[in-house]
């Protein structure tokens, strides 16, 4: 399974990859996923701060 995956590896353009993942074992399936959603929720949270801090005018 691991050749297998590593042989759907694609780079795409700017040095990203595309990583095919399957999941062999589904009993904890809807755990990862709700974990999955937590964690992207996390990660647009941080951006949105991030963005936030950057576009508003610095008072000096």
């Amino acid at each position: 399974l691991a050749r297998r995956n590593k042989e759907r590896t694609q780079t795409l353009a700017g040095g990203l990859r595309l990583i095919d993942v399957r999941l062999l074992d589904t009993s904890n399936a809807p755990t990862l996923y709700m974990d999955l959603a937590r964690l992207c929720q996390a990660y647009e949270q941080a951006n949105g701060s991030l963005l936030a801090a950057f576009t508003q005018p610095q008072l000096f």
